[in-house]
């Protein structure tokens, strides 16, 4: 289980940096220790809910990070909840998930928030602790990610500590190998399970992450953390390159050796002049939905040829464990060329979506 490997890399990597966040850097040790810290506070407090489910405002900052690895290490789930998201909007997540307490490292509104065992992380007082590392099964939840809600309700997607680690055994396996000299990019809003990939991968190897600050224009920041920091890995969304465009003829980043494209479908004309920008860089086009755990396939882009569809570039082949088929109405797999619908099993696709036997029984 990869909760084994991060435990002993926190260990192995105590005086490295796992993260830069706000050029601030913390080594493996403090994050360790803050973890330790979050995870007394949670078992520990008289006002304990008996609840493995914990939500968690997503901030760019160190402890929301420790809290997160601290859940994990408790084998508990954690829920996202966005730190702009409408009350609405996250009371009903906080009910669908039945979740009982939030961290956060934020104020809240008391009377929103009232039936609720609220732990502001700031304000643990430190003590010492040693970091607890209980055994997640297959089947305990490891996170559950809500939908955006474009198309309804917003669904809740929960993903298991086994789909999280088989889809961590299949991302080793593909192209992208990090080491612990490594600097990684996390551009990503930790309600977005792309986020995940981003810093998990990185700190089970020992290296060390790069967040994005909330607050900032994004696309300028993640160039100049690229420029500053002379970045090793990165995974980015096209859209991000794309409000690049007007810089790039002007940018050169020989540092980066893996990028990642994802999130969105990427056109050819955007990856020529991206590519031109990372010239040393091995460039792959990284798919998969929510519901199958981050990615469930790559395409490689360093080809002379590069498949394309309507001028987007091609989802690739599936990663190690992974199924994926194209299908007619009536579940019968379609002919080459032909369209469909496109199906995919394996140990990192969810059991369902959560409280929702209608869409599943659809599915």
């Amino acid at each position: 289980m990869f909760i084994e490997g991060l435990y002993e890399s926190l260990l192995k990597n105590g005086s490295n940096n796992a993260f830069c966040i706000k050029d601030e850097f913390y080594p493996y040790s403090y994050l360790m220790n803050k973890a330790a810290l979050i995870q007394f506070k949670l078992t520990n407090d008289v006002n304990h809910f008996n609840n493995n489910r914990i939500a968690l405002i997503c901030t760019d900052d160190i402890l929301t990070y420790s809290a997160l690895l601290g859940v994990w290490f408790l084998g508990y789930a954690y829920v996202p909840l966005g730190l702009h998201n409408p009350s609405e909007r996250n009371l009903a997540i906080l009910k669908d998930a039945d979740v009982k307490t939030i961290l956060t490292t934020q104020s809240l509104d008391k009377e929103i928030y009232k039936d609720f065992r609220v732990i502001n992380l700031s304000e643990i007082v430190d003590r010492d602790v040693q970091l607890r590392r209980a055994s997640a099964g297959n089947e305990q939840l490891a996170y559950i990610l809500f939908t955006s809600g474009s198309t309804g309700s917003p669904k809740g997607v929960p993903i298991s500590f086994g789909n999280l680690n088989s889809f961590l055994e299949a991302f080793a396996k593909s192209p992208v190998k990090i080491d612990a000299e490594d600097k990684c990019l996390q551009m990503f809003e930790l309600t977005f399970d792309v986020s995940i990939s981003s810093f998990l991968p990185a700190l089970i190897k020992g290296a060390c992450v790069y967040t994005i600050p909330n607050e900032v224009i994004k696309y300028l920041h993640v160039l100049k953390l690229i420029i500053k920091y002379r970045l090793t890995v990165i995974q980015i969304v096209p859209s991000v390159i794309r409000l690049s465009l007007p810089l790039l003829n002007k940018l050169n980043l020989p540092s980066v050796k893996y990028c990642i494209l994802t999130g969105e479908a990427t056109s050819i004309e955007l990856f020529t002049m991206w590519k031109n920008t990372i010239p040393l860089s091995k460039i792959f086009n990284y798919y998969g939905p929510t519901e199958a755990t981050i990615y469930c396939s790559y395409y490689d882009c360093n080809n002379s040829e590069i498949n394309t569809y309507n001028g987007m570039i091609a989802i690739g082949k599936p990663f190690d464990g992974i199924r994926m088929l194209v299908v007619d109405e009536l579940n019968n797999e379609v002919k080459t060329g032909e369209k469909g619908e496109l199906l995919m099993s394996g140990n990192q696709v969810s059991s369902g979506y959560l409280n929702n036997e209608k869409k599943n029984a659809s599915s």
